[in-house]
């Protein structure tokens, strides 16, 4: 069974390599993450709950936008 832990870690691993992908390996902006972070969370908002779904799906989005912005933090302090 995963635990919280698990998860968030393959969490934090799954957004990491997503920005990556997106930004490339070029040093990157301050401008370009914030970019990037803006469109993230506009899906986040923007993306339909499922149906019956209620506070865990808010829970679950609020736990991926905390975890994005460590994610863009590692990067803003790398670079």
């Amino acid at each position: 069974m995963e635990t919280m832990r698990d998860s968030s870690t393959a969490l934090n691993e799954a957004l990491r390599r997503a920005v990556r992908e997106q930004l490339g390996t070029a040093p990157i902006a301050d401008a370009k993450l914030e970019e990037l972070r803006q469109s993230l969370l506009y899906v986040l908002r923007a993306a339909p709950a499922p149906p019956g779904a209620t506070a865990a799906d808010q829970e679950n989005r609020a736990r991926v936008a905390a975890e994005l912005d460590s994610v863009l933090n590692e990067f803003r302090h790398r670079h």
